[in-house]
């Protein structure tokens, strides 16, 4: 099953289908694995189809309202040419709710339907002609294919996100840089946030003591290290959004008082 975050690259290319919603689609790819938040075999549920509108179209749905509250007092607070990448699109026009439904819907069983092809006890992959010999050669080596290909589809989904938001960059700003040293202290500050946190989480879970292979070490690390921190900054970001957007409320509030 590929890293949770590189799931929306499934989406990208329905983003020239007008009526949908990207960033509805790619919220609706992360929640299958909030339901790893939950005990129980919650879990199960939401990587099914009958999951996908009981239990990932009610969180998408409410990740959505979330995501459109808190979007634009955020990307107004980013440095350049990040604010300016951003700004233009949390102005756009909103879609309609039964456009978003769909959209978070869609995202939700793209999740679904890669994971059920990657997972180790169901894998597409082994079944298909001229390809068991090769991963048995591979397997006799030591390595997990399941696990092989875990790290190459998280890979390319984080890199073709990774390409996608450089192009955005590029198309709306006419540049490739991600920095702008005009604003070099908020952009400073921006990564000592992100990074802090990070290293913090990774010094405290470091258990060098452990008789694990280099293998695990590295599953335990992104599975353990990096979703934690990404809970954390999840959490932390969302509530600077809202505390954003309540101040820009009040503020709007006053104004005619004044």
């Amino acid at each position: 099953m590929p890293f949770p975050l590189a799931h929306p690259a499934v989406v990208l290319p329905l983003r020239k289908i007008q009526w949908l919603s990207l960033s509805a689609m790619m919220l609706g790819c992360l929640t299958p694995d909030v339901s790893y938040a939950f005990r129980g075999g919650l879990s199960r549920l939401a990587h099914t189809l009958p999951g996908s509108v009981l239990f990932c179209l009610p969180v998408g749905l409410l990740g959505y309202w979330l995501f459109r509250a808190i979007r634009e007092p955020l990307a107004a607070l980013l440095p350049a040419p990040h604010r300016q990448a951003l700004l233009p699109l949390c102005r756009r026009r909103e879609h309609t709710w039964p456009a978003i439904v769909v959209s978070v819907w869609i995202g939700a069983c793209s999740h679904i339907l890669l994971d059920a092809l990657t997972r180790e006890s169901q894998m597409l992959v082994p079944h298909l002609v001229g390809m068991r010999n090769e991963i048995a050669a591979i397997e006799r080596e030591g390595f997990r294919f399941s696990r092989l290909l875990w790290y190459a589809l998280s890979a390319a989904g984080l890199g073709t996100l990774l390409l996608a938001y450089a192009l955005l960059i590029r198309n709306q700003t006419g540049r490739w840089s991600w920095v702008d040293r005009r604003e070099s202290l908020r952009t400073a500050a921006w990564l000592a946030a992100l990074l802090l946190p990070f290293l913090v989480i990774a010094f405290v879970g470091w258990n060098p003591g452990r008789h694990w292979s280099w293998r695990y070490h590295v599953h335990h690390f992104v599975y353990g290290t990096v979703t934690v921190y990404l809970v954390v900054m999840g959490c932390s970001i969302g509530l600077l959004g809202l505390t954003l957007r309540l101040r820009q409320a009040l503020s709007l509030r006053r104004a005619p008082e004044e």
